[in-house]
């Protein structure tokens, strides 16, 4: 009788086994980071939707999860270095951006026109970066202010012109 006893309770446990396991499966899932489960593809419309919220905090998030699931996907860390720039953290904005240049990011006029890096436009870090990543690329830093890269600019005064090549630096008067 002990043992029928034994061999029926094995047969109810066996019984309630995927029932038992397909709760812990689901509590395990629930209390897990899903986005491991997504594609890049996904995580980057994710990361975007994000930025165009104004979620920044999200935005970086999300984007932080796009650059381990990606490394080499310069993409993510562009959104980063967005959503870093816009929670104030600017040395990780800037860091975030050399990385994304460095793994792809080739369009300077992209990187200069979006509004999500003004905060760290500004910084002379900025300013040192894009020129020594786009060395042939002209941008005006300032009105009145050519640069040329590589050291070289144009900055117009009211009375005289300054043109800096490296340590060489010519005042022209301004001919009115």
């Amino acid at each position: 009788m002990k043992l029928m006893l034994t061999a029926g309770v094995g047969q109810g446990m066996l019984r309630l086994f995927p029932v038992i396991f397909s709760l812990f499966l689901a509590l395990l899932l629930s209390a897990c980071n899903l986005d491991a489960f997504k594609s890049v593809d996904d995580l980057k419309s994710d990361a975007r939707q994000a930025l165009n919220a104004k979620n920044f905090s999200e935005a970086g998030n999300v984007a932080q999860r796009l650059t381990e699931k990606a490394p080499t996907d310069y993409e993510g860390q562009f959104i980063l270095a967005q959503a870093k720039a816009q929670t104030g953290d600017k040395n990780a904005a800037l860091t975030a951006l050399e990385s994304a240049i460095k793994l792809g990011l080739k369009d300077d006029e992209q990187i200069d026109k979006c509004a999500n890096l003004e905060p760290i436009k500004s910084m002379t870090a900025y300013h040192d970066l894009m020129s020594a990543s786009f060395p042939s690329r002209v941008s005006v830093d300032k009105p009145g202010k050519i640069s040329a890269g590589d050291g070289v600019s144009i900055q117009t005064g009211d009375e005289k012109q300054l043109i800096r090549a490296g340590d060489v630096v010519i005042e022209v008067p301004v001919v009115k």
